[in-house]
């Protein structure tokens, strides 16, 4: 699973502890906040403590990491803009490659 991933900060967390529909986030302890999307693709329960691996793939681009983030992402127009920025950039291949077959002939 690929997602983005942002560092919770001082004001993040006083954001998140602010209000009264989370559980407060301790200082000193080490926590991750994800939605029930990651939740479940992760197999976690809500408010659980759990063992997770994280990596940052070597050798794969930003780019790459990025848009395979945005095909899995929780939101529905987020996957859909994705995918069709992989059709037209494929698609786009396909007719600049047409054109130097055409030329060439």
């Amino acid at each position: 699973m690929y997602c983005e991933v942002l560092v919770m900060d001082v004001n993040f967390r006083a954001a998140y502890n602010g209000s009264n529909k989370t559980v407060s986030i301790q200082e000193q302890l080490p926590a991750i906040v994800a939605n029930a999307w990651y939740r479940q693709k992760l197999g976690v329960e809500k408010n659980q403590e759990s063992t997770l691996e994280f990596s940052i793939p070597k050798y794969v681009p930003q780019i790459v990491r990025q848009i395979r983030a945005a095909i899995s992402h929780p939101d529905s127009a987020v996957r859909l803009s994705a995918n069709l920025a992989v059709i037209s950039v494929a698609l786009g291949f396909v007719g600049l490659l047409l054109g130097i077959v055409s030329i060439i002939k």
